[in-house]
């Protein structure tokens, strides 16, 4: 995934399928690709997903308005972009969440 292009959000049910966010996320532009965050040691959905846009603008209009949780009239997802490691960064990719 290109991290300039990619999203972080959450939460999601547990029952949320890559089709049904993606559906979610091309309200705001072209998703490239919808990955579902999975625990390593058994597989089980964790809630969050990340999500590639065509475009870098797409990708922080998505931070700046995110969209409705599902099932929610009034509650909108935690979304934040994924900033790559560096000399300065103590992690290996780090979120930033919007504001």
């Amino acid at each position: 995934m290109d991290d300039s292009k990619t999203v972080l959000a959450r939460p999601f049910p547990l029952s949320t399928t890559e089709d049904r966010v993606k559906a979610l996320f091309d309200a705001l532009g072209r998703v490239k690709r919808v990955k579902l965050r999975r625990d390593e040691s058994n597989q089980a959905f964790r809630g969050s997903v990340y999500v590639e846009f065509e475009s870098h603008d797409t990708a922080a209009a998505a931070v700046a308005n995110p969209p409705l949780r599902p099932n929610s009239k009034t509650e909108v997802l935690e979304v934040g972009t994924i900033v790559p490691s560096g000399p300065d960064v103590d992690c290996v990719k780090c979120v930033i969440m919007g504001q």
